[in-house]
This record gives C-alpha cells, sequence and structure tokens, in this order.
C-alpha cells in the first residue's frame, strides 16, 4: 500500500482538542500550526497559554499596528531599524517612547494580535501541529488579562470543522455535567448567550441529546456550542453511569490478581508511552531514526496500530486501557500524517533542525552559577533590608536597584509587589511597573495585595473593564474583602446571576 493510500486512512486531531489536552497536562513549550501560508505557534507555560507568534508579516505587531492606524508604514520602517542589535529594546516599547501608542494601549492590541493569531491558527484548514518542548521565560506574555480558559473558547468557536466537532461528542446518550459553579464560570468568563444557556442546562446533568433537542437552537449550532464548552472543559461528558464505572473498576479489581507478569509489563508500558506521547517528536513517537525509509514509516505505522488497536481492550488487562490505547493511536496517526508525506516530512525535518540549533545555542550560553540557598536567601533578606532604609531615606533609585537584584535571585511575589509601588511613582516607569505586577501574580496567582494595586493601576489609566476584572478576582478570593467590595460596588452592582439572566430576560416590544 502506498503513502497516499495509507494516508487516505487518517484522519487529524483537530488544534483545539490537542491544545485542551495540553493545557490539562500542564504542558510548557510551543503548539505549532504549519500551515501553507504560515506557521503559527502557541506558547504555553505550565498549561498557561501565554502568547502566540507568526511567521507571516502581517501577523507581526509592526504591520499589524499600521493596519490599525497606530502608526504608517514609514513610521514603521524607522521603528524597526532600531532592531538591528541584539541589545535593541523591544519594538513596542520603542513605539510607546515616540509616542505612538500608550503602554495600556499597546498592551490591549498585543492581546488582540495574540487572539488573532490563535484563532487563524485553528481555522487553518491546510495546517498540521506539532508540540515543541522550550525553554521557559524567553517569550513575552500577551495573554495577561485573558485566561487560558476564555483562549480555549476562542479557538473551539474559531474551528469550522462541524464534522470534527460531531465526532468529538458522538455518543448522544451520554450525561452532561458542568465542571464548578454557574454562577462563578458565567461571572468570570465572556461567554455567548448561547453558551451561558447550555452550562445553565447542564446543571441538571442531561443526557447529550435532550441538551440539543431542548437548546431550541439548530443541531448543528447546539452541537459546535457544547464543542466549545468542552474544549474548555467548562462542561465534561460522562462517558458511563457512575455506578457502573463504579462496578467496572471493582472488577477489574479483582482480575489483576490473575493477571501474568507479562500482561502485567505490558500494561505498565502502555501507560508508560501514553504518557511520554506528548512530549515525543514524530520520530520518536514511531520509535524510528531520523534516516528512516519510507517503508520502515509505512511498517512502523501499521505495526504500531496493531500492536496498540482500540479493540484490545477486549482483553483482561486492558479492559480500563482505551484513554491510553486512543492517546497512543492519536499520536502515531498525527507522526504517520507529517512523515507518511515526503513534502510535509522535509518542512518538518527542517523545523527540528531549527529548534536542535537554536537549543544549541541556548546550551553554548554562560550557565548562571549554582547558589547554595541559605546564601540566596541570606543576600535576599540583606538587599531587602538595605532596600527599606534606602526608602526611608528618600533614596528611592538605590532602593530599586538593590529590589531589582532581590527579584532577580528570587521572586517572592510581597517583593515584587513592593519594586512595582516604587516603580510606580515615576509614571514614565509604568510598563515596568505593569510588568512587574504581572510577574508576582505569575509566582502566585491568589495574591490579593498585587490584584490590588493591579485593579487601582488600571483606575488611573482610565480601563474600567480591566479594573473590574481585577476587582473580581480579589472577590473570587476574598469575598468580604472591604476596600474590593467598595470599589466593585460603583463600578457594578449586579450580582453574579444577574448577568446569565440578562441573556434570557424578554426583550420590552
Amino acid at each position: 500500500m502506498s503513502v497516499d493510500e495509507r494516508l487516505q486512512d487518517y484522519v487529524t486531531r483537530p488544534l483545539p482538542e490537542i491544545l485542551s489536552d495540553l493545557v490539562q497536562r500542564e504542558a510548557s513549550g510551543i503548539l505549532t500550526a504549519m500551515g501553507a501560508e504560515a506557521h503559527r505557534g502557541i506558547v504555553l507555560v505550565d498549561g498557561r497559554v501565554k502568547a502566540a507568534r507568526s511567521t507571516l508579516e502581517e501577523e507581526k505587531l509592526g504591520l499589524f499596528l499600521v493596519k490599525k492606524h497606530w502608526l504608517d508604514e514609514k513610521d514603521r520602517a524607522q521603528a524597526l531599524l532600531t532592531q538591528a542589535t541584539a541589545d535593541a529594546p523591544p519594538l513596542g516599547e520603542v513605539l510607546i517612547s515616540r509616542g505612538f501608542i500608550s503602554a495600556s494601549e499597546l498592551e490591549g492590541e498585543l492581546q488582540d494580535l495574540a487572539l488573532t493569531i490563535i484563532r487563524r491558527a485553528a481555522a487553518d484548514t491546510s495546517a498540521y501541529t506539532e508540540f515543541f518542548d522550550e525553554p521557559e521565560g524567553i517569550h513575552l506574555d500577551t495573554l495577561t488579562h485573558l485566561t487560558t480558559t476564555q483562549v480555549l473558547l476562542n479557538v473551539a468557536r474559531a474551528f469550522e470543522d462541524s464534522e470534527a466537532k460531531s465526532r468529538r461528542i458522538a455518543d448522544r446518550g451520554c450525561r452532561v455535567r458542568p465542571n464548578g459553579d454557574l454562577d462563578k464560570l458565567i461571572s468570570d468568563l465572556d461567554v455567548t448567550p448561547t453558551e451561558g444557556f447550555i452550562l445553565s442546562r447542564a446543571n441538571g446533568r442531561p443526557r447529550l441529546q435532550d441538551l440539543i433537542r431542548g437548546a431550541s437552537i439548530s443541531e448543528n449550532e447546539a452541537i459546535a456550542t457544547i464543542y466549545s464548552l468542552v474544549i474548555a472543559r467548562l462542561i465534561t461528558i460522562d462517558q458511563g453511569d457512575e455506578a457502573t464505572d463504579h462496578s467496572e473498576a471493582e472488577v477489574q479489581g479483582e482480575a489483576a490478581s490473575q493477571w501474568s507478569e507479562k500482561q502485567h509489563d505490558e500494561r505498565t508500558e502502555i501507560e508508560h508511552l501514553a504518557a511520554s506521547a506528548p512530549r515525543t517528536d514524530h520520530y520518536q513517537a514511531m520509535g524510528l531514526p531520523r534516516t528512516a525509509t519510507d517503508e520502515e514509516i509505512i511498517d512502523a505505522w501499521t505495526s504500531i496500530r496493531q500492536q496498540y488497536a482500540i479493540s484490545r481492550t477486549s482483553e483482561p488487562h486492558l479492559g480500563d486501557a482505551r484513554a491510553w490505547l486512543e492517546t497512543i493511536q492519536d499520536r502515531v496517526q498525527d507522526a504517520y500524517q507529517v512523515l507518511g508525506d515526503p513534502a510535509k516530512r522535509r518542512r518538518y525535518d527542517t523545523v527540528l533542525a531549527r529548534v536542535a540549533r537554536d537549543r544549541d545555542q541556548m546550551d553554548s550560553q554562560p550557565k548562571t552559577p549554582v547558589v547554595d540557598s541559605d546564601a540566596r536567601t541570606a543576600l535576599v533578606e540583606a538587599n531587602l533590608k538595605r532596600a527599606d532604609e534606602l526608602i526611608r531615606d528618600g533614596e528611592i533609585f538605590s532602593a530599586l536597584q538593590m529590589l531589582e537584584q532581590a527579584c532577580t535571585i528570587e521572586a517572592r511575589p510581597k517583593t515584587l509587589l513592593k519594586l512595582a509601588q516604587l516603580q510606580l511613582k515615576n509614571p514614565k516607569w509604568d510598563t515596568k511597573a505593569l510588568r512587574t505586577l504581572h510577574k508576582a501574580l505569575e509566582v502566585d496567582p491568589d495574591f490579593v495585595d498585587a490584584w490590588l494595586e493591579l485593579a487601582d493601576f488600571w483606575l488611573r489609566h482610565g480601563n474600567t473593564k480591566r479594573r473590574k476584572k481585577a476587582l473580581e478576582k480579589v472577590l473570587s478570593l476574598d469575598p468580604k474583602h472591604p476596600k474590593a467590595n467598595e470599589d466593585y460596588a460603583v463600578l457594578s452592582g449586579k450580582k453574579p446571576l444577574g448577568r446569565l439572566r440578562g441573556f434570557f430576560r424578554p426583550k420590552k416590544q
């Protein structure tokens, strides 16, 4: 059988589903959608979507801002000239310093650009996807004020393959349930009226077929909405009744004592392969060297499909291994789609070579010497003490230097907040202060004082929407916080459910 004939038997896993799985596994790296028009990358750090990048010129900051009328082509060209050296400031900082755009406006445009890239990656039917592990801390966070759950909703909405959506929720007899408190889901996210309605109906744990019929919209629209909520993990489709699942687990446990040593070893191997699947490149997934011939690729693909076939769940020791087998099958199919096509394989080899070259360059950089943890802590404490003395003496600039050094050695949330508060004393340092606050919240997402400072930051910059989001985060962490409650009451007197009710309240004629 030829490569082309084998490819006809293959169905690509949609990008939204791959991204959702990576988020759940708390992966770090770049999910790359390699299409005919562009290569687009979605950056993840510990399962959080942080940024996006593209090889397409119109999806880079300069031309994106030209099209949004922040600057003209001549201004863009002059600004790009400053990027010629390795130590040049980011283009955004150059544009801010020259008065083309403010820091808060740039932040909004960076987020809009990242979302545009992510949506187009999901909508690109010509693209195939690959996940690359990359070192952390090398990408600018451009989605600071958008949760990963919200990003997943946007990705699923942009994906237009109705057949793939139907396949994902094929068993209409399964029950559906929401993942979390309904009020919180509605208040924390920007959901559509249809999504809000489906979420409210899922509270009763209905069967999929009943949820679709009762949605009062077309079946395709209902399926698309449910798909988006599943990808964002706002709802879960249960594959069986709890009582049945429990009974099967008991039977499986009793049978395990009768498995042979070979069966136990094979089960362990399959579990390991499924767990490591997202971290392997295409060659590793198929157990092949990069010099493998076309025939070797076909043979490996055929062998793995047979060895880890879904039908093997009928064997006693693999009765509950369906999810593992599906993961292995999906991974090897992804690999075969690329390696089984000569043109795609050449492009993929080029990408692998570039990644390897970048890693070698990073490995060749001087390494930071390892410092004893006690000595590091003592140095941080000394810097903090000295910074406090300098602040009392009015030596703000020197205090800033001491705090920056302390944060470089050890990123403590309270120290980062103190640094941001000092930076905010100079309006020219607003961009630095905002980055420092974001860093504090990256280290501790539940740091109430940093969220309050962020809310005050957006108050000073006149951004009501972002101030409200920050205050809502404070109240979700500390519902009785006096300042947050007082400030939030000024902005909105609605309770969380008020927004949901507003979706379905009859309009006046």
